[in-house]
């Protein structure tokens, strides 16, 4: 694994035009007291990754996810695993993640090839 594959459900994402943006959910509630002060009750905080890419291929020959891979896992009601490289070096980080539907727009379509999707994806770690 390179510095720069990611994998979800066992298949490497498409590096091209690829962004990536990691957040955490707290998972927990917050209380306003009596006496006027806000008591937190953090259970635990869960990694949320926003995926992008520009010009994704609507089919792929298997070698990276596609368009209509992603819209498939998007209606997969269990988890996937997620791999990521980790800083600099060739560790890797695996999660367990619900994938959301992802969002589209078509982007290009000429005749006779493929068509190509803008396409936003969100991963929750379950």
């Amino acid at each position: 694994m390179s510095l720069g594959d990611w994998y979800l459900n066992g298949t490497k994402l498409c590096p091209w035009n690829f962004s990536w943006a990691e957040s955490s959910e707290v998972i927990g509630e917050d209380a306003r007291l009596l006496d006027g002060t806000l008591r937190r009750d953090v259970t635990a905080r869960k990694l949320a990754v926003d995926m992008a890419w520009e010009y994704l291929p609507e089919t792929f020959d298997g070698t990276y996810h596609c368009f209509n891979d992603l819209r498939a896992l998007g209606t997969k009601s269990g988890t996937v695993a997620l791999l990521r490289p980790v800083g600099t070096g060739t560790g890797t980080d695996s999660f367990n993640v619900f994938v959301d539907t992802p969002t589209g727009d078509l982007a290009f379509r000429a005749d006779g090839s493929n068509v190509y999707w803008n396409c936003g994806l969100r991963v929750r770690q379950a």
